[in-house]
Order: structure tokens, then C-alpha cells, then sequence
């Protein structure tokens, strides 16, 4: 259904309008790619800092037993 609404012009209400490929255009234009990119390197940087610290940590509470595993579950969250 979203992917439908994307062919829609922009600030369309009406479900009559013809498709377009209007919205994929300005996504490409270059303000929107620098965004984009920024917002890719971002996240890539936070999964890179974050994957070494989560794991173990998962990794620990996955080999809990009893009540210290919803005592650790608590304190993490």
C-alpha cells in the first residue's frame, strides 16, 4: 500500500491521479543524497560502535538462569 502512495504526486489526496515517478526524482536529487548518505554512515558507525558492547552482553543474558536473569533484564533496559 505505501509503495502505491509513492507513485502518488506530492501532496496528492485524491486516489484518481495518475501514477509518476515525480517523488523517486527528488529523492535522488542531491540534497536528499547527501541526506541520505549521512543518515547510512550514521547508522553504519552506530551498528559498528554497538555490535562489540551488545553482543557479549546478549550473549551473557541468554546464558542466565532464574531470578537473576529478569534482576540483569531490568537494570539493562
Amino acid at each position: 500500500m505505501v509503495f502505491g502512495y509513492s507513485f502518488m504526486p506530492a501532496r496528492s489526496f485524491s486516489l484518481l491521479q495518475a501514477p509518476t515517478l515525480e517523488n523517486y526524482v527528488s529523492v535522488v536529487s542531491e540534497s536528499y543524497y547527501i541526506s541520505f548518505a549521512w543518515s547510512v554512515s550514521l547508522a553504519a558507525l552506530t551498528v559498528l560502535l554497538l555490535f562489540p558492547i551488545c553482543y557479549p552482553v546478549a550473549y551473557g543474558m541468554a546464558r542466565l538462569f532464574g531470578k537473576w536473569a529478569n534482576l540483569v533484564t531490568v537494570l539493562i533496559a
